[in-house]
């Protein structure tokens, strides 16, 4: 048994009611009218909810009002809530009118309203107008102010059963305080903004000061299968939970009757996922996440790096609309820009298409920013798709492993040119960029035995070939990431060779040892001074996943000088790598008509990602030439 204190419940000051409030919105005009928006008048202007009194099995009835976000008598709660499933609907009275709204916002209203007077919230798919694509670009634009305005931020997670509640948070604020973290966790909200007392949560209105109880080596994994509870829910993985909770001034995640703090989650969870390897549930990195983006975006005065690096960290959050995944996160200071003064890196515009939306970011980027990175993201899994420029990269395609170029450049400042000449051009109805650049090698064969990894055969008596394919694969993880993965064992050993004895582990661990003969792999680790890979198995199934995620849509090739690479799977005999001046990595063109070029991909190459290439060519004053890509 838990034993809970608990103090008096607050009287609650409703700071967000309207100026009048009302009983609540008439019902005598036709509910089966349906609802009619007005115009917005102004650029800053938005509409709230003024939501209606009432008990939980009571009608949702609510009223919008129009108001201005520069007003400083304004006071509102944005609320953060998971769409759900579209079909499973319910319906309450807005303006008179019958609005048919989605389960989990139609919960949340539930939950939210107040038993005695109006509560004034701003919900998306009320407020906003969603078949006026002309309001919705202008609301988009505005995202950033409507949530930094909020006086408070109110995430609905979803309605669950009252003992599964307080089971797991008690789990959750014994294991807090077992991690000794629980000093940096405080309730957040509006209701006691000059409180000293340490609150763990609040449940039903009133505040848990203290959870007693034993804590014992099981307190770990019951806190843990809570988490894992807790995130389950579909408002971790949603896209644009991202800037609703960054930009709020304070969070407050409601989980059934209980409402906690959301720093409070993040903090747990990045303990868990920091000291506990195993338990948790991939649904905790939505959460790490989050946290991670929210503190990085306060701590380094509200900038959290490039925009192509926020578009990479959250590419696996889900957006029903593509272009959302750029305009999603527009309300965010990136070092390209900043919101708050009235700077957006592209003009959301629904009207557009979804490649022209991500034509238009991948072109600055590349143009005003010199960010090649971008190019690593595009991946071809067939033919070149004739309305989708080849340079473009699908941002919506979150199964793309770019784990060459989303990575800092490998390539020292003074072994790159100092001037990167890009822009976009329009040629013969083609929308091209002329990048300069040169010319490596060309793409002579693709390796069969890299197909199949784990059927590769290997001749007893040409054991180079292997090395080979080891030392190249073994030179796309750096240091940092082989550290964190193979432990401090490896810092022991010569680089390559830990490298190197690893992977021959991992085959040894993973293949059919009928194609790979143990007597080979004995010499070749003792050729590399170590004896025995007993201390380095524990790491085997990680690296493995790893491989098998690195080598996703990429293939191992010979260039017809002989060189080993690994680039994508549509590769073909005849494609060129070339170095763009800037990048930090080759990549694979394909000629085209008249003098145009096709970007495969991007790819590795052992010599050129060294630098080699990069010397001689500066040694010979080998002249560039532009690539038009298209």
């Amino acid at each position: 048994m838990v034993d809970v204190t608990i103090i008096q419940p607050h009287v609650d000051e409703r700071p967000c009611e309207p100026p009048h409030p009302a009983e609540g919105p008439s019902t005598s005009q036709d509910a089966r009218t349906p609802l009619q928006y007005d115009d917005l008048p102004q650029d800053h202007s938005i509409r709230v909810i003024d939501l209606a009194p009432g008990a939980w099995d009571e009608p949702v009835r609510c009223s919008l009002r129009t108001v201005r976000l520069d007003d400083n008598n304004l006071c509102y709660e944005a609320i953060s809530y998971a769409w759900g499933d579209p079909t499973d609907r319910r319906t309450l009275v807005c303006n008179g009118s019958v609005v048919s709204t989605t389960r989990n916002l139609f919960e949340a209203l539930q939950r939210f309203r107040y038993d005695a007077t109006t509560r004034t919230l701003w919900a998306d798919a009320i407020c906003i107008n969603q078949a006026n694509n002309e309001e919705r670009t202008s609301q988009v634009r505005l995202m950033s102010f409507i949530y930094k305005r909020a006086v408070r931020v109110v995430v609905w997670l979803q309605h669950d059963d009252d003992q599964i509640v307080q089971d797991s948070l008690n789990a959750v604020c014994r294991f807090a305080r077992k991690e000794d973290g629980f000093t940096r966790i405080e309730i957040q909200g509006p209701h006691t903004p000059n409180q000293s007392t340490q609150v763990f949560y609040r449940w039903r209105d009133v505040d848990v000061t203290s959870i007693t109880g034993e804590e014992s080596s099981e307190v770990t994994n019951v806190a843990i299968d809570a988490l894992c509870h807790i995130c389950s829910s579909p408002w971790f993985g949603r896209g644009w939970v991202i800037q609703e909770v960054v930009l709020g001034t304070s969070v407050s995640a409601f989980w059934g009757h209980a409402e906690i703090g959301f720093n409070w989650l993040g903090i747990a969870v990045s303990s868990v996922i920091s000291n506990h390897s195993t338990g948790w549930s991939h649904k905790m990195d939505y959460c790490l996440l989050l946290y991670q983006i929210s503190v990085s975006h306060r701590n380094l005065n509200g900038t959290w790096r490039s925009l192509y690096s926020l578009i990479h960290s959250t590419s696996h959050f889900v957006f029903s609309e593509p272009k959302d995944r750029i305009y999603g996160l527009l309300g965010l200071r990136t070092l390209e820009c900043d919101p708050v003064n009235g700077q957006s890196f592209v003009d959301p515009d629904y009207s557009i298409t979804t490649t022209e939306c991500y034509r238009r970011v991948a072109g600055k980027l590349l143009s005003d920013w010199h960010d090649l990175r971008v190019l690593s993201w595009v991946y071809h899994s067939s033919e070149f798709a004739s309305n989708w420029p080849s340079w473009v990269p699908n941002f919506d395609e979150t199964d793309v492993n770019t784990f060459i170029g989303s990575r800092e450049p490998r390539l020292k400042e003074k072994e790159r040119p100092s001037l990167v000449d890009i822009f976009e051009s329009v040629t013969d109805e083609k929308q091209c960029i002329n990048i300069p650049g040169f010319r490596v090698d060309a793409v002579d064969r693709e390796v069969e035995e890299y197909a199949n990894l784990g059927n590769l055969k290997v001749d007893c008596h040409a054991p180079t070939h292997l090395q080979a394919v080891l030392r190249t694969l073994s030179r796309l993880y750096d240091d940092a990431y082989l550290a964190s993965t193979l432990g401090n064992w490896q810092k022991e050993l010569p680089l390559d060779c830990g490298r190197i004895a690893n992977l021959v582990s991992e085959y040894r661990t993973f293949m059919k040892r009928d194609f790979v003969q143990d007597m080979y792999l004995e010499a070749l680790l003792t050729r590399l001074s170590f004896d025995s890979e007993s201390s380095f198995e524990p790491h085997a199934d990680r690296f493995f996943r790893r491989c098998l995620q690195d080598r996703t849509g990429r293939t191992l090739f010979v260039t017809s000088t002989g060189m080993l690479g690994l680039g994508p799977k549509v590769a073909l005999p005849g494609d060129i790598v070339v170095v763009l001046h800037g990048a930090s990595v080759p990549f694979v063109l394909r000629p085209a008509d008249n003098g145009f070029w096709r970007l495969v991909g991007e790819c590795y190459l052992y010599e050129v990602n060294e630098g080699r290439f990069h010397r001689e060519w500066e040694e010979k004053g080998s002249v560039s030439e532009k690539f038009c890509i298209y």
